[in-house]
């Protein structure tokens, strides 16, 4: 009968063809809609790493994908979703190892099922399905912005596995607190729809119109439905509802669902078709929207649609990210727009200094204020990796002049140990002189900012960008 009916009804066919060089990185990519995303970028040249909670899944995927393509380039990586310290740890050692990442695919999930909680304390659908996803985006988005800046490479693009149970959210979804996540009350089907609905407003009002466009990235977030499939995931309609229901349940699902590989072609298709970045007449091209089928946009509910809905998601999946404290070096989305803050300038220089190459930079910091030898040590504490990096301490007065006419920087300031000797700058110059004035550049009040230059940074050394994020503090 399936064959029948999908002879009849089944979706576009996507088989992507000729992706060599690309990388990709698919949750839940060693079994189900997953394994099969994972199967045919590997079989286009892509190299894929699946991420699964069980080893074994993963062992089997790389057989099985290597019996097609003896050279496949694919791998496995064990995560649990719904423990947000473990996904830190494992998406951050991810991150170092790769030079690139063009799709990342989120289709790791809890089907419906009965309620419960994660290793974190919240509700382990919402944990898994989409706050896991959340945070991996946030701790892989400084690659996929990297890759959008590699010369003629296509945007990088990422596709969450959504589906048309999102329309099963419970109505009173607010998304305002972790105690209404948290509801033993809600039924499974509710609980299981209600991630689904975070995953298209996630793509829409979150990545889109949170991240993308604020910082003008070349990156593609998009959300899909694969269908009712036919994947392990469907024996969950039995721990759902137990008893007659779950079973006939499950037997109508697999009776009329799609084949796993067809379930793969949404988000094949959202994640190489063309058409996602032709702009219409009102230069507006499909980032963002939910697609039901291949090359067909959804009609996703009203909740789907509300952009207060969305931005209440993504304030709520950050304060609960946060309570959860997975780490102390998470990488901000929006890093660039960000004004100094002590919490986040050593973690900005970090990110801009690890991906330096030789030569040595040096960084030129103006103030107009005089600093002791002491404050620029303190300054030097702040800064990463100093044994192969050269601050530079320059001098200028309020209008613009150096603090002592005779030069206009003060050379002997240098992160290299040599003590500046004040008795080069008048007695007016030196009245802003503080001991600590380095030390507390990282919590200056705002009248002392004003004082500051350091927005006048600059690097000279080819590579180093950390320019690009001191001029806007």
């Amino acid at each position: 009968m399936q064959s029948v009916l999908h002879s009849i009804v089944g979706p576009k066919e996507v088989h992507p063809e000729n992706l060599n060089g690309r990388v990709a990185l698919v949750t839940g990519g060693a079994l189900g809609i997953g394994y099969e995303v994972s199967r045919s970028l590997a079989l286009a040249g892509v190299k894929v790493i699946m991420v699964n909670r069980k080893e074994e899944q993963g062992d089997d995927a790389i057989a099985d994908v290597k019996k097609q393509k003896p050279d496949a380039q694919i791998e496995w990586k064990g995560c649990d979703m719904g423990n947000l310290k473990q996904v830190q740890s494992v998406f951050t050692e991810i991150a170092s190892s790769l030079h690139r990442l063009d799709f990342l695919v989120l289709s790791a999930g809890i089907n419906t099922n009965q309620y419960g909680e994660d290793a974190d304390g919240i509700d382990r659908h919402f944990g898994v399905n989409w706050l896991g996803h959340f945070y991996i985006c946030n701790l892989l988005w400084p690659l996929l912005r990297k890759t959008s800046k590699l010369g003629e490479s296509p945007a990088p693009r990422v596709v969450f596995e959504s589906s048309e149970m999102h329309r099963f959210a419970p109505a009173k979804t607010h998304f305002a607190s972790l105690e209404e996540l948290n509801n033993p009350d809600i039924d499974p089907t509710q609980l299981y729809g209600r991630t689904k609905l975070a995953m298209i407003l996630g793509a829409k009002y979150g990545l889109r119109d949170q991240v993308i466009k604020p910082n003008n990235d070349r990156i593609y977030a998009l959300s899909v439905h694969p269908g009712a499939v036919n994947t392990e995931m469907q024996h969950q309609w039995k721990d759902a509802y137990p008893g007659i229901t779950g079973q006939l349940i499950y037997s109508l699902t697999t009776m009329a669902g799609r084949s796993v590989e067809q379930g793969s072609y949404s988000a094949l298709w959202a994640l190489t078709d063309p058409s996602i970045e032709k702009k219409d007449d009102t230069g507006n091209d499909l980032n963002g929207y939910y697609f039901s089928d291949p090359d067909t946009p959804g009609k996703e509910t009203s909740q789907a649609s509300d952009p207060a809905l969305g931005k209440a998601l993504w304030e709520l999946s950050e304060r609960t990210s946060e309570k959860c404290k997975p780490a102390p070096s998470r990488v901000h989305w929006e890093c660039l727009r960000k004004s100094l803050r002590p919490d986040n300038f050593r973690n900005l220089i970090s990110l801009r200094l690890n991906k330096l190459q030789p030569p040595p930079p040096r960084f030129r910091f103006h103030t107009t204020r005089w600093m002791s030898q002491s404050s620029v040590e303190e300054l030097r504490s702040k800064v990463p990796d100093t044994s192969t990096t050269q601050i530079e301490i320059v001098g200028s007065s309020e209008d613009g002049r150096g603090l002592d006419s005779d030069m206009d920087r003060v050379d002997s300031e240098l992160v290299s140990g040599e003590d500046d000797k004040s008795d080069s700058m008048n007695a007016k110059d030196k009245r802003g002189t503080r001991s600590d004035l380095a030390g507390k550049s990282l919590g200056f009040d705002p009248d002392e900012l004003v004082q500051l230059r350091t927005l006048q940074c600059k690097e000279q050394s080819q590579g180093c960008q950390l320019g690009k994020f001191i001029q806007f503090f």
